[in-house]
């Protein structure tokens, strides 16, 4: 009988051991680094802050012809009858909301434009992170953003940047 239990003991013992010693494989990366660092990621990056600057460019013209045509009506005020003035008023008023509806129109197409590159950047990392998962034996990558904290050891930003720089156009 206590054969029976020193053999059990034993079995249990090294079976639990076994089960601890295995640990699952989880590392983090910075996603935000790599759009941010890579040679794509930054070729979006100057894409979109052309795209910005054209917008800014074409809206503060805009608004500057809005502000000549306020000061105008406001110089004009006395000298144009009242009817005039209600003309001028509205016609103004139709100026800065087609001003506002173009403010609008190039902010969504340029969320639309961020959300398609980035998103085709992604599309065109994924398969290269998923074979260094395979390579690494990797079981779970977690973005760093999501975080609190961790050894360093276990971020692997700076070997997938390196990868992706390689291996994308």
């Amino acid at each position: 009988m206590k054969k029976f239990f020193f053999i059990l003991y034993f079995f249990l013992f090294f079976n639990s051991f076994n089960l601890v010693k295995s640990e699952t494989n989880v590392v983090f990366l910075d996603l935000n680094y790599l759009v941010n660092n890579s040679k794509k990621g930054k070729f979006i990056q100057k894409e979109l802050n052309l795209i910005d600057k054209k917008n800014l460019n074409i809206l503060k013209t805009k608004e500057d012809q809005i502000k000549k045509k306020e000061i105008e009506i406001k110089n004009q005020q006395s000298l144009l009858t009242e009817i005039e003035l209600n003309e001028k008023i509205k016609i103004y008023k139709e100026n800065i909301n087609d001003f506002n509806n173009l403010k609008n129109e190039l902010n969504s197409n340029f969320n639309q434009t961020k959300n398609q590159l980035l998103n085709d950047f992604f599309e065109q990392i994924t398969p290269i992170i998923k074979n260094y998962m395979e390579t690494k034996k990797i079981n779970i990558i977690i973005d760093k953003k999501n975080i609190f904290i961790a050894k360093s050891n276990y971020d692997i930003t700076a070997e997938v940047l390196e990868i992706i720089n390689k291996s994308t156009k």
